[in-house]
């Protein structure tokens, strides 16, 4: 189960570089003002920010706080293409469904021997 986690959120991570390295990306013939509808973006980055993330692993988490700020980059961009605020938004499910809790340890017993 761990492998099937970590390969989702190797994913997204690459999906993550993906993203930023598209922030902003415009082809040079436009001209107009971006069009692009950050209303899904915007309501996702605030429902990530909610999130208790401390039961999660510190490698799952590190990968998911990535994208949040990855998003917000996004999002701050008004010229932003509505394929990068879709890639981001996409980006931060994947990332919050691929988030591994910390496995539960329970104490050992101590053992007191004569």
């Amino acid at each position: 189960m761990f492998n099937k986690a970590k390969q989702k959120m190797m994913r997204g991570l690459s999906l993550a570089i993906a993203g930023i390295l598209c922030v902003g990306v415009i082809p040079a013939n436009v001209h107009a003002e971006s069009t692009a509808d950050h209303t899904q973006l915007t309501a996702l980055i605030q429902e990530a920010q909610k999130l208790d993330v401390s039961s999660y692993s510190d490698e799952t988490n590190a990968f998911f706080q990535a994208a949040i700020a990855s998003a917000q980059e996004t999002d701050a961009n008004a010229d932003a293409t509505q394929e990068a605020v879709d890639a981001q938004a996409q980006l931060l499910i994947d990332t919050s469904k691929a988030l591994v809790e910390n496995p539960i340890r329970t104490p050992s017993t101590p053992v007191i021997t004569p």
